[in-house]
């Protein structure tokens, strides 16, 4: 055993600086919510998505420990449930994280993950340049380093956790090229079926652009390269088929239950076309980077912080072009990937194209594809995202063609030595030139509101029997998911209405929407939340409050003491009667209430 831990690190030891800058990074990232990981949230994004992920963590944690099924909860939108296949419910990170969300609860698990996330991604593209692409350990660092920490991956670091910890990709990647060697497609095929079955439960949407790009990729290169295709084709085609038959038997009953299962829906509750990329967004900088603090945020140009997708400022792009131009030739392979680059490039500026904010009227390439299933559902400014790696792979190749400059050549006379070195030292003058501003800057977050000791401390059990509802309010609805921070604190210890997820509305052929359909009782709820006017409660008010609170089969409603709840307070006692003061909360247990006591 000793001798193979000193093996794999005399292996590790060439790669030390590599893995250490990239780990220093994601914690740099990151550093603003390791300060506290409980009391800070990310504030450049409008969603709130950090709670979502901390509650989905937080409950593939409580299927492990209860031996419940991931795929579906009734603990959110009760007591009708939500389908968890059918949204963001990462349970792959959530099992890898179960033991720090039980015992450090799902914010540092949640901060963990996402740290984790950009150095497993970094390292993973690191080894695959270097081991399977050949590439220089410069060039693999540099090349990484853009994967990871490149200006798509730290506009998604904002919160968005199925699109930060993308450690299987390139190893993903990696299997589908070597379905190519001879005597590889079956072992490349197993691995590659259960590859893409974890990436499943990490990320949906990243194994449909993975798809999606490969294809149009391998149409290229067969194209350009058609002699050696049909050489391997056949080991290719099997490969895919072992792949298949690998993954479909593990996916089957989870994706039946995703679109056939309890609180299946149909569709995204937003129209995929508006979310385009603005064709001036390819040459702006990212919000995120050093130099895009030196610029007014081009907010014409995004749709918000975590959607910017396309932004790699001048300088990358024309190095970018012009590595592509310098290696056209010698590198077929990158000449597909560009080509293949440039389609999806044309078909993220949505139905119609829009340059630095202005309408041209130019209809989009999107238009002829954007009612075709799981298309219909991408947002177009995702599809470029599969550039962020080409973008990696021109450069890294580039760094080491500019690293052999002169190498093919006869020994130099005297002062052509000094010639190639200076013309080196110009070439990597103007890769730093495009990549430095491009370095990442701390995620931004603020102070988040504390959590009550009603729920840290457990006096919310006596409340609230065994799978029963508690109503926190505000409802979780919209953008304001405070009861979920509660349910988590409380280790999901209760039910609870609505929710952040996409469900069916039973309204409209169980199309989806966000949320859940709103009753009477919650309606009147979200308008005092919003507006801050105290209505005049009716008896029909009530009597339908009744019928709400016994639909979500409530037996206790919480309100936090705070002077901007004070209109919500107000309604609820006229509505409910007087509330009980346990420790920093309003409590009314409605169970008599319900019952018509």
């Amino acid at each position: 055993m000793r001798s193979r831990w000193r093996a794999l690190g005399a292996r590790l030891r060439p790669h030390r600086l590599a893995l250490v800058i990239f780990a220093l990074a994601s914690v740099w990232v990151m550093s603003n919510m390791w300060l506290d990981p409980a009391g800070r949230i990310m504030s450049n994004n409008p969603g709130g998505d950090q709670e979502l992920f901390e509650w989905m963590l937080q409950h593939t944690a409580y299927c492990v420990t209860h031996f419940e099924n991931p795929l579906g909860t009734h603990l959110m939108n009760a007591p009708k449930g939500v389908n968890l296949m059918a949204n963001t419910s990462v349970i792959a990170i959530g099992i890898v994280m179960t033991p720090f969300t039980l015992l450090l609860g799902a914010p540092f698990a949640y901060t963990l993950a996402m740290t984790i996330g950009l150095f497993g991604t970094a390292a993973g593209w690191y080894y695959v340049l270097v081991r399977h692409l050949r590439l220089s350990r410069l060039a693999a660092f540099v090349g990484a380093a853009l994967c990871a920490f490149g200006p798509a991956t730290m506009s998604h670091a904002n919160a968005h956790l199925n699109f930060t910890a993308m450690i299987l990709v390139p190893f993903i990647i990696a299997q589908i090229l070597r379905l190519r060697e001879d005597g590889r497609w079956l072992r490349s095929g197993i691995c590659l079926g259960l590859l893409l079955t974890v990436q499943m439960f990490i990320g949906e949407e990243i194994v449909f652009l993975i798809a999606l790009f490969m294809m149009v990729f391998t149409l290229f290169y067969a194209f350009v390269q058609w002699d050696d295709v049909r050489s391997w084709i056949g080991r290719y085609a099997k490969g895919l088929g072992i792949a298949a038959a690998v993954a479909t038997p593990l996916l089957a009953f989870p994706l039946w239950w995703q679109f056939f299962g309890p609180q299946s829906y149909v569709g995204i509750p937003w129209a995929a076309r508006s979310f385009e990329a603005d064709v001036a967004s390819y040459v702006a900088l990212p919000t995120g980077s050093i130099a895009g603090t030196l610029q007014p945020p081009g907010f014409a140009l995004r749709h918000n912080p975590t959607e910017e997708n396309a932004f790699y400022g001048w300088g990358l792009a024309l190095l970018v072009i012009v590595f592509a131009v310098w290696l056209w030739r010698n590198h077929r392979a990158l000449r597909a990937a560009a080509l293949a680059s440039l389609v999806f490039i044309l078909f993220s500026f949505g139905p119609e194209i829009k340059i630095n904010g202005w309408w041209t009227g130019i209809p989009g390439p999107y238009r002829l594809v954007e009612h075709i299933p799981l298309i219909d559902s991408t947002l177009p400014t995702r599809l470029s995202l599969p550039l962020l790696p080409v973008v990696a792979l021109m450069v890294a190749f580039g760094i080491d063609k500019v690293r052999a400059i002169g190498a093919d050549l006869p020994k130099p006379r005297r002062g052509e030595s000094a010639v190639r070195h200076q013309l080196r030292l110009g070439w990597f003058a103007a890769v730093a030139v495009a990549l430095l501003p491009l370095l990442p800057l701390p995620v931004v977050t603020s102070a988040r509101t504390p959590i009550p000791a009603f729920f840290t401390d457990g006096a919310w059990k006596p409340y609230v029997s065994d799978g029963g509802t508690l109503v926190p309010v505000p409802l979780p609805g919209d953008v304001n998911w405070t009861g979920m921070r509660w349910q988590v604190a409380a280790d999901l210890g209760f039910a609870i209405p609505l929710g952040a997820f996409i469900g069916p509305n039973v309204k409209d052929h169980d199309k989806g929407m966000w949320s859940a359909p709103r009753n009477p009782t919650a309606n009147l709820i979200f308008w005092v939340t919003q507006t801050g006017q105290v209505p005049e409660v009716t008896d029909v008010q009530r009597a339908q409050a009744r019928v709400d609170l016994e639909g979500w089969k409530a037996e206790v409603v919480v309100l936090q003491e705070t002077a901007a709840n004070t209109a919500l307070l107000s309604m609820l006692t006229d509505m409910l009667g007087e509330p009980v003061k346990v420790k920093d909360v309003w409590v009314w247990d409605v169970r008599g209430f319900v019952a018509g006591e």
